[in-house]
C-alpha cells in the first residue's frame, strides 16, 4: 500500500513511492506486463503503475481490465489524442458516414454513440490515425476527413486513440470498451444517444461458460428489490384521511425473486375509508400493471409485487403516521446508518472474552469488532504475562477532570468516589466494581465502579453514565469484575455480550481448572440440594450484610437480612434448653421467684385498683371492692386485741354477777353487750348486770 506523508513534509522530488510503481526502477512494458507482475491478491483501488513512462491505475476494479490510464481532462484540440474506452462493446456493424465527431465535450460516432468521460490524452505529432494497444492501426495514409476500414473482430481491449477526428467506413468491428458486452444487430441513435440497446441484450463479460443469467437484466433483477424510490410521504388531512403524495420506485410483476423489475410513478392519493380505531397498512399493488395504493388491517405485502409503504392508526378524526415502509433508495448507506445508530459505532460480534490470570490480573481473547460496515480483529490481551497493561481511568472531582494510568493489576481495596480528589477506600465487607471495555485496536481499558457496594448492589449496578471519551466514543463494554475489599480473587466476572459461552468437555476432572479447594489436588463436587443452598437468594443477601461483633441478624422482608445487636445477658438466655430453664435464667422460677397460676388470682387481677378500697370474696375466686376508710385501716394493722381495744378507747374491767345498775341511754359511761348481759362501767369498775333499759 501507499506511504503516507505527515503535515508540513515536502518532497523535492514527488515521484511514487509504492513499490509496484515500476519493476525494480524499470517501467512495465505493456499493460499484460504490469498485470503479470502485480498479483491481483496485492492490488488496490488508486494503486498507481507506470507502463514506458505513462501512469496507469487500478481506478474502479482491481481485476486486470480495471487497469487503465490516469490523466486529467483537457481541452480538447487538433493535436491531442484521447482515450475513450469504458466498455465493451459488440456489434456486427458500426455504421455511419458522419465519422468520429468531437464538439468539445461529447465524443460521436454518427450520432449513435455517446461518450462524455474522456479521461487521457497525448501530445499530437507523428502519424495521424487509431492505434490498439499502443500499436498504429494505420501508420500512414489515415489523415483527418480520410477513411478507416478496421478488419474484423479487431479487439480494443485497453484504449483507442483518436486524433481530431477520423472517418470510417467497414463492414464489421468489435470494439472492447471495458465490463459489458452490447449485443444488437445495429448500434443506432437519435443524434445524441444510442437508442436500441435493451438491458436484456447488454451481456455481463464475467460468465462462467454458459450462464443461467447473463444479461444486465438478469443483473438487476436478480441483485435489486422492490420498493419506494422516492416520494409517498403520508399526511394526516384532520378530517380522518390520509394523503399518500406522489413517489417512484421500483417493482416485480409477480410475487417471484426472479420476476423483472419495474420503474414506475404513482400519483397523489386521499384514503377517506380507513376503519376507525384500527390499524391500516397502506400497500402498493403491482395491480396486473396499473399499480394502485391500498389498504388493509392485516398486511399482504410480500415486497415484490405488493409493497408495503407504512402503516397508520385512526382515532376519530386523527390519523397517526407510520411511513416506514420498503425504502430502497441509497440502501447500502441506510443500512450502515442504522447499524452505527443502533449498536454504536464500534460493535462487538464475537470473541473478547474477559478472565481472571495471575492476581487480580485480566485477559482478553482475541475479538472480531465491526465499526459500521467494516470487519476488525482486535488481539489477545494478558496483563500478567503478555507484557500487555490497561488503561485505568477515575474521576477526580475536585479537577473536574479524568486521571488514567497504565496498570496490570485490579486495585481491590478502592473506588472512585466522584465528589473528590482522588479514590476512597472500600468499606469493611463492601464490594468494588471494575468496568472493563476493549478499544477497537483491542487495548483494554479500565473504568472504577463509583461506590462501596454490598454484593446485591453490586451484581444489579449498572455501566456510569458519563465515561471518558475514549471509552464512549473508541471501544465497547466487555465485562463487569466484582472484587471484595482487599481480596485476592475476583467476587465475580459478568460477561456484558448477550451469548453463552460452552467449553469443550473434560472427560477428566482434575484438568479442570478454576476447581481447586483448600488443599491442593482437592476439587469439591456440589449435589442439587447444595447448589440450591449456594445459589439461594437470601443467603446471598445475607453474605452482604457487615458482620461484626455482638450482632444477630433477622429479616425484615424476604430475603433482605438486617443486623442488630445482642449482648453477653441475652445470649445467656438464648442458650437455654427449655421454659424452665429461661425462668430461672430471668429470676422467674415458680414457687420460688414468683406464684404459680391461680384462678382468684386472675380474678382478682380484674378488679379495678383505686384508692380506699379493700378486697373480699363474694364466691369462690370472686373478689369485690369495698372501701377502707384510715380508721379501719388504723384497726387492721393492730396486732392484737388489746392493740384493738386500746385503738378503740376501749379497757377490760371485771363487774360482779347479778349486779344491777340503771344506765342512761344519754351516759357517756362506757358499755358493752355479752349475749344477755349489760356490761357498764360505774365508779371505777366494770359490773356484769342484768338487761334493764331506763328511758
Amino acid at each position: 500500500m501507499s506511504l503516507g506523508l505527515p503535515f508540513g513534509i515536502k518532497l523535492t522530488n514527488p515521484l511514487p513511492v509504492d513499490r509496484y510503481y515500476e519493476d525494480n526502477g524499470v517501467p512495465y512494458t505493456d499493460v499484460t506486463d504490469a498485470n503479470s507482475k502485480v498479483a491481483e491478491a496485492i492490488r488496490y483501488l488508486g494503486l498507481t503503475v507506470n507502463i514506458n513512462n505513462d501512469e496507469y491505475w487500478y481506478k474502479s476494479l482491481t481485476t486486470d481490465i480495471g487497469l487503465v490510464l490516469k490523466h486529467d481532462f483537457v481541452t480538447v484540440s487538433a493535436s491531442n489524442q484521447y482515450e475513450v474506452a469504458v466498455f465493451n462493446a459488440t456489434a456486427s456493424q458500426i455504421e455511419g458516414t458522419a465519422g468520429l465527431t468531437w464538439d468539445g465535450s461529447i465524443l460521436n460516432v454518427n450520432g449513435t454513440i455517446k461518450v462524455d468521460n474522456i479521461v487521457e490524452y497525448t501530445t499530437g505529432g507523428g502519424g495521424v490515425g487509431v492505434t490498439i494497444e499502443g500499436v498504429l492501426l494505420k501508420d500512414n495514409g489515415v489523415t483527418a476527413g480520410a477513411a478507416w476500414t478496421p478488419t474484423a473482430d479487431q479487439d480494443l481491449v485497453t484504449k483507442l486513440y483518436v486524433s481530431d477526428y477520423v472517418p470510417y467506413t467497414g463492414a464489421t468491428a468489435n470494439v472492447d470498451l471495458g465490463l459489458f458486452d452490447i449485443t444488437a444487430t445495429t448500434i443506432t441513435g437519435d443524434g445524441t444517444a444510442i437508442t436500441n440497446i435493451q438491458e436484456d441484450n447488454v451481456i455481463v463479460s464475467h460468465t462462467v461458460a454458459a450462464s443461467t443469467y447473463e444479461t444486465l437484466e438478469d443483473y438487476i433483477d436478480l441483485l435489486g428489490s422492490s420498493g419506494k424510490t422516492t416520494g409517498g410521504a403520508f399526511t394526516n388531512i384532520g378530517d380522518g384521511t390520509l394523503k399518500v403524495g406522489a413517489g417512484t420506485g421500483m417493482i416485480r410483476a409477480t410475487n417471484s425473486g426472479t420476476a423483472e423489475l419495474l420503474f414506475f410513478d404513482w400519483a397523489e392519493v386521499n384514503i377517506d375509508d380507513l376503519p376507525d380505531n384500527s390499524v391500516s397498512y397502506i400497500h402498493l399493488d403491482y395491480n396486473s400493471g396499473t399499480p394502485i395504493i391500498d389498504h388493509e388491517t392485516s398486511s399482504s405485502a410480500n415486497n415484490r409485487n405488493i409493497i408495503v409503504l407504512g402503516k397508520v392508526f385512526r382515532d376519530g378524526l386523527d390519523v397517526h403516521l407510520f411511513d416506514a415502509g420498503m425504502y430502497i433508495a441509497e440502501a447500502t448507506r441506510n443500512i450502515l446508518a442504522r447499524f452505527v445508530q443502533t449498536n454504536g459505532e464500534v460493535t462487538h460480534a464475537s470473541g473478547g472474552a474477559i478472565s481472571e490470570v495471575g492476581t487480580l490480573q485480566l485477559a482478553s481473547t482475541a475479538g472480531v469488532v465491526w465499526g459500521g460496515l467494516t470487519r476488525f480483529i482486535t488481539p489477545l490481551q494478558n496483563t500478567a504475562t503478555g507484557g500487555h497493561t490497561f488503561t485505568y481511568y477515575y474521576y477526580d472531582g475536585v479537577a473536574g477532570a479524568w486521571v488514567e494510568s497504565a496498570e496490570t493489576t485490579i486495585n481491590a481495596s478502592q473506588y472512585d468516589d466522584i465528589a473528590i480528589a482522588g479514590l476512597a477506600n472500600l468499606s469493611y465487607n463492601r464490594y468494588g466494581i471494575h468496568w472493563v471495555y476493549i478499544c477497537a485496536d483491542g487495548d483494554l481499558l479500565v473504568v472504577y465502579g463509583q461506590d462501596s457496594y454490598k454484593l446485591t448492589e453490586a451484581q444489579d449496578a449498572q455501566p456510569p453514565v458519563d465515561l471518558p471519551e475514549h471509552v464512549s466514543e473508541f471501544s465497547f463494554l466487555a465485562a463487569k469484575v466484582i472484587v471484595e475489599r482487599n481480596d485476592t480473587v475476583f467476587t465475580d466476572i459478568e460477561s456484558a455480550y448477550d451469548i453463552s459461552f460452552v467449553s469443550a468437555v473434560s472427560s477428566v476432572h482434575n484438568e479442570l481448572s478454576g476447581l481447586q479447594g483448600d488443599v491442593a489436588d482437592e476439587y469439591y463436587h456440589l449435589s442439587s440440594a447444595q447448589f440450591v443452598i449456594a445459589t439461594d437468594v437470601g443467603l446471598t443477601n445475607l453474605a452482604g450484610v457487615a458482620m461484626a461483633a455482638d450482632k444477630f441478624y433477622y429479616t425484615s422482608a424476604d430475603n433482605v437480612h438486617v443486623a442488630a445487636t445482642v449482648t453477653s445477658y441475652a445470649r445467656s438466655i438464648l442458650d437455654d434448653t427449655d421454659a424452665s430453664t429461661a425462668r430461672t435464667t430471668l429470676e422467674l422460677a415458680i414457687g420460688t421467684d414468683v406464684l404459680a397460676y391461680d384462678a382468684g388470682l386472675q380474678n382478682l387481677a380484674g378488679v379495678a385498683m383505686i384508692a380506699d378500697r379493700f378486697y373480699y370474696t363474694s364466691a369462690d375466686n370472686v373478689h369485690v371492692a369495698a372501701p377502707v376508710t384510715t380508721f379501719a385501716r388504723s384497726i387492721l394493722d393492730d396486732a392484737d386485741a388489746s392493740t384493738v381495744r386500746t385503738t378503740l378507747g376501749l379497757e377490760m374491767y371485771e363487774i360482779e354477777e347479778d349486779t344491777k345498775v340503771a344506765i342512761d341511754a344519754k351516759n357517756d359511761s362506757g358499755f358493752a353487750f355479752d349475749n344477755d348481759y349489760f356490761y357498764a362501767y360505774t365508779t371505777d369498775k366494770w359490773k356484769r348486770v342484768a338487761l334493764s333499759l331506763i328511758t
